[in-house]
């Protein structure tokens, strides 16, 4: 799991890092919102670029076992929202995606990718 609180297990950049395309990343910062989902004193922020399909892209050490663990949980503040975010997920032996929908504009909820 990521929380942002002791550093970083993750890398994290924008997509290729190309910033201008797909934006910024930055992490930890403080946690502009603390609320019932994510009360931490830390959290990562992410800035679209100019494409409409702005890309944040993160690498793990190791490989995930989705056999065992279908599902992905992520904690996302957004300004608006109505939103989806696709979660793509990468490896040699091919690709799955999912996706879900912003609701609550300006306050963190849980977005859940079920692979």
């Amino acid at each position: 799991a990521e929380d942002f609180e002791d550093g970083l297990s993750l890398f994290w950049q924008p997509l290729g890092g190309n910033t201008t395309l797909h934006g910024t990343f930055s992490a930890p910062t403080p946690n502009p919102a603390p609320n019932s989902v994510n009360n931490s004193a830390n959290s990562g922020c992410y800035t679209l670029g100019t494409s409409a399909f702005s890309t944040l892209e993160s690498f793990a050490a190791a490989p995930y076992d989705l056999s065992q663990y279908p599902q992905f949980n992520l904690d996302v503040r957004s300004p608006q929202g109505g939103g989806t975010v696709l979660m793509i997920l990468a490896s040699a032996s091919g690709n799955k995606e999912a996706e879900a929908t912003v609701t609550t504009p300006g306050e963190w909820e849980t977005l859940s990718f079920d692979f």
